[in-house]
């Protein structure tokens, strides 16, 4: 929304004080007094008194919650009324009167109240800057999102918090003074939704039009709305929903969904308030849209009717100015005195109705038009006209306008402005999903005007336009995108978004299975970037992946593993202490050192399990139990503790998200199983066994390669558990299911060759023929055919026909598929030529 200041700053909170006062006449006394006070606009008044109040001794919890919420709304009222230095310092005011409140008394029972108000100050303030903003003032926008995250941070924990006292309230569990009641946290409840609404409008705003992150925030925004504006029209917020839907509409770019919302709302009669704010926002897309003739046309066709609102008038506003621009454009002097004319008493009439903070919006939007329209330079024309042809959905014409009034810019010795008509222009070709020229024209852009702030953010948008185009069936493309990526690390190295560049390099890196190159990229992302502790989960990530190849190969890993679990331990517990409060870097790193070491190693179970218990489960942070509950399982089965690790099991969530912890866990056990003997065999076997059937009733499916693993991993766990049968006919579901997985084959082989009896023995002789003659002579799986083969025959008792095989395929391949195979080979074959006990 172009300006939407609120006249009620409490509009969620302000059943409180009758709500609250219990029949003590003195508080609900001072706060009609305060109400007054502000609706005179005496703030200066209101706020002293609100301050006296809490200098006194003896107030109750809920006074004192009562009155930080008085003062921080007066305030926020107080700083949308004042101007420059005066309103940062009374946003300032608003904001610390919570911040004290929530600091001195983190236990009351009324504190939720003062966060949401300390919330709604925040979101209030971000609307004042965005307006400013949009009206021509030099404001940095990055710390408004900052303000905005934040705020929408503490609303949505509000919400959490609320929801949970009224499940508590309920069901009966809590209750006490000053507490809110059920119908009150009711309420409540649908105010933080409101208000979180409002925060991700403004959040909309703060983004250019059409970004992807103004759509995403504004989609947000329109689903908390619609169930608000769906309840009954006697609800104080659902009209307020609704006209929010019709916002959220505007914002996201759906021009036909605002104007398909309004019609619904008019069919609703609103009150007359509402009805032109409705309109309003219906204007607003038709500027939005370069539609001047239409927002004429709207304005005219409620030329007579009234009552009107302000949002109406600015809007009209706003309309007089757009034809002022669109006539000077046009070389009509005298129609563009006109529309100036009428802008400027449209203006004077906001100001004469409305007072502060409207009049001050129409002033600075009339100071805007006529800098803007007056502009003689040819770099303002230019992008006058391209900001047209763009409108107006002439887009080939918009980009060579904004190329002239970048090489024009540029010509004039004017870099930021030839800059920011470069990257519209690269923009839009990014929008129109023109890949190869938008990132084409980024990278020039950014490498021409390399010391700009945004050439490092420029020079990104071409790395990721190019990661659009890449193909792995088109080597070169891949080869262009890591090449962007390693130009930008070189060029902007300290740059914020460099880290991302690093960040995407790495998991390019990683996609190519270049372990080493991938740690590399991850590891120089810089400790203070928000994108660290994800790249820690991506070097855990690497680290398994790169041992869990080497483990297939027959690598002692030992090492390696200790030296990378070390590394993360460090990052977790600097100096060997647990920190007082774990951030989501030292949480990360600390389930990387769990996960390797217990990947690899069998001598780190109880440091590992005393590293998982270290960390706090955060409420409501399942996906920590996700990840570290199954490798405690697998830590205290690795120190013989079996009865402790399967009563953890009844307590797992159900598997979600990344299984590899999981993964982890299952192949630990049944490697511990296989150097185990019975009872312990077979507890580990159960206790696997357990974990795969979690993972396999995985929420939302597994992929392919996931399903083949975890397969694997519960055919071996039901033969550690003593079901061999079980495990042989579920390995032939699998043979079925996966025909071509060689490795299903293999394991199904080998099981049968472990059968008791004949039968099976010789099924399993025909499957490792099966194999043999269709892999490639000298490959692994050819290699473990011949193997399997060659035992099975001892099995059955075929010791010469076991040792021919083994001694002519060692003809053939003196190497018998590398040392471990080789090893096998060589102790079969000695089995082979022993001689038969006497009298067998």
């Amino acid at each position: 929304m172009r300006l939407r200041p609120y006249t009620i700053a409490l509009i969620a909170l302000g059943w409180l004080p009758a709500a609250a006062g219990n029949g003590q006449a003195g508080p609900a006394d001072d706060d009609r007094f305060l109400a007054g006070l502000r609706q005179r606009r005496l703030y200066g008044l209101a706020e002293s008194f609100c301050r006296q109040q809490l200098r006194r001794s003896g107030l109750s919890d809920q006074r004192r919650a009562e009155l930080a919420i008085e003062l921080t709304q007066t305030c926020a009222d107080h700083a949308s009324q004042a101007s420059g230095h005066e309103r940062d310092q009374l946003w300032q005011q608003a904001l610390i009167a919570a911040r004290d409140f929530i600091r001195q008394e983190p236990t009351s029972p009324r504190l939720v109240l003062v966060q949401v108000q300390l919330a709604i100050a925040q979101t209030r303030q971000t609307r004042a800057l965005l307006d400013d903003h949009e009206l021509g003032a030099a404001i940095t926008l990055e710390p408004i999102r900052e303000m905005l995250r934040e705020a929408i941070g503490q609303l949505q924990a509000a919400g959490r918090d609320v929801a949970e006292q009224l499940r508590r309230k309920r069901q009966g569990e809590v209750n006490g003074p000053g507490m809110l009641t059920a119908a009150e946290l009711g309420s409540l409840e649908r105010h933080v939704r409101f208000e979180l609404a409002g925060a991700m409008l403004a959040q909309a705003r703060s983004y250019p039009a059409g970004s992807p992150d103004r759509v995403s925030a504004a989609t947000q925004a329109d689903e908390l709305l619609t169930s608000l504006a769906g309840r009954d029209e006697a609800d104080a917020l659902v009209w307020s929903s609704r006209l929010g839907r019709i916002a959220a509409a505007r914002l996201s770019g759906d021009a036909a969904g605002a104007r398909s919302r309004e019609q619904s709302l008019e069919v609703a009669q609103p009150p007359p308030e509402v009805y032109f704010q409705a309109w309003a926002e219906l204007i607003d897309v038709e500027l939005d849209a370069g539609h001047v003739e239409a927002a004429l046309k709207m304005v005219e066709s409620h030329a007579s009717d009234k009552p009107r609102s302000p949002e109406w008038h600015y809007a009209v506003l706003a309309t007089y100015v757009a034809a002022w621009r669109q006539a000077a454009e046009e070389e009509k002097a005298n129609a563009a005195q006109s529309w100036q004319t009428k802008a400027a008493k449209e203006a004077e009439l906001i100001e004469q109705d409305y007072g502060l903070p409207w009049s001050r919006q129409a002033n600075m939007l009339l100071a805007s038009a006529a800098v803007r329209s007056l502009g003689t330079g040819e770099t303002a024309v230019q992008i006058k006209a391209a900001e047209t042809f763009f409108r107006a959905g002439r887009t080939d014409e918009a980009l060579a306008a904004y190329d002239q009034a970048r090489q024009q810019a540029a010509n004039d010795g004017q870099p930021q402005a030839a800059f920011d008509a470069g990257f519209t222009a690269a923009a839009i070709e990014h929008e129109q999903k023109h890949y190869a020229e938008a990132s084409r024209r980024f990278r020039a852009l950014a490498l021409e005007f390399p010391k700009l702030d945004k050439a490092p953010e420029a020079h990104l948008l071409a790395a990721y336009d190019m990661a659009q185009l890449a193909d792995a069936s088109r080597p070169q493309s891949i080869d262009a995108y890591a090449a962007s990526l390693n130009e930008q690390i070189k060029q902007w190295p300290t740059a914020p978004s460099t880290d991302t560049a690093r960040l995407w390099l790495g998991k390019l890196y990683e996609s190519q299975h270049k372990w080493q190159a991938a740690l590399d990229a991850y590891r120089a992302i810089s400790a203070t970037s928000p994108q660290y502790s994800g790249a820690i989960e991506s070097m855990a990530r690497c680290w398994s992946s790169w041992l869990e190849g080497r483990q297939a190969a027959g690598d002692s890993l030992a090492k390696q593993a200790l030296a990378a679990g070390e590394s993360f331990y460090a990052l977790a517990a600097p100096g060997g202490r647990w920190p007082s409060q774990w951030n989501a870097t030292q949480r990360a790193a600390a389930l990387a050192a769990a996960k390797i070491w217990l990947q690899v190693t069998d001598d780190r179970f109880e440091r590992a399990e005393a590293l998982l218990r270290a960390i706090p489960a955060e409420e409501g942070d399942d996906n920590w139990l996700q990840q570290s509950l199954p490798l405690l399982v697998l830590a205290l089965a690795g120190q013989g503790r079996h009865i402790e690790a399967s009563d953890l099991i009844p307590k797992l969530p159900p598997a979600a998200g990344d299984i590899s912890s999981w993964q982890i866990a299952a192949a630990g056990l049944d490697r511990l199983a296989e150097s185990a003997a019975d009872p312990a065999k077979r507890e580990l076997g159960e206790l696997a066994l357990a974990l795969c059937d979690k993972i396999v009733q995985r929420t939302g499916g597994l992929s392919d390669a996931q399903q083949q693993s975890v397969a694997l991993l519960r055919a071996r766990a039901l033969a550690a558990a003593g079901r061999g049968e079980d495990a042989r006919q579920y390995l032939a579901s699998l043979v079925h299911d996966f025909p071509r997985s060689q490795q299903i084959r293999l394991q199904y082989a080998s099981a049968l060759s472990d059968a008791p009896d004949p039968a099976g023995l010789h099924a399993a002789l025909d499957t490792w023929r099966a194999l043999e003659q269709s892999s490639r002579p000298g490959s692994e799986v050819w290699f473990r055919a011949k193997y399997g083969l060659a035992l099975t025959h001892f099995r059955l008792g075929n010791h010469d026909r076991a040792a021919r095989i083994i001694e002519l395929t060692q003809v053939l391949h003196p190497d018998l598929g590398g040392e471990l195979l080789k090893k096998q080979f060589a102790e079969l074959l000695a089995r082979c030529r022993q001689p038969a006990p006497s009298g067998k």
